[in-house]
């Protein structure tokens, strides 16, 4: 994991994931996990991940398999929060919690 501490709402995880530990741990190739990053969907690092960024990219795989595109996920995002909203409702804090605890504890 990289040294950077990075910021996603009111959680901090420190270190943070490197793109490709993301592309690893969600099975995504890290060519989608790029552009979504630069649609603002995972990542509001420009250089590390958290966990939170696990699940956006779940919900961001399972919405494309139902058929959402990618484009439309983002508008939502950007005009409801829609992933924030899914990830709260979905993974309460203390599930977080848990996760960024495992996390942290991976070589």
């Amino acid at each position: 994991m990289t040294g950077t501490r990075c910021h996603y709402g009111d959680e901090v995880t420190a270190p943070g994931l490197s793109i490709e530990e993301l592309a690893e741990r969600t099975g995504e190739p890290a060519e989608h996990l790029r552009e979504w990053q630069s649609l603002g969907l995972i990542g509001r690092s420009k250089t590390s991940f958290i966990s939170e960024d696990i699940e956006r990219a779940r919900l961001i795989q399972l919405f494309l398999r139902r058929g959402i595109g990618l484009e439309s996920i983002a508008q939502a995002e950007r005009s409801q929060s829609l992933l924030g909203h899914y990830v709260e409702t979905i993974f309460p804090r203390e599930f977080r919690r848990r996760i960024r605890s495992r996390t942290r504890q991976r070589p």
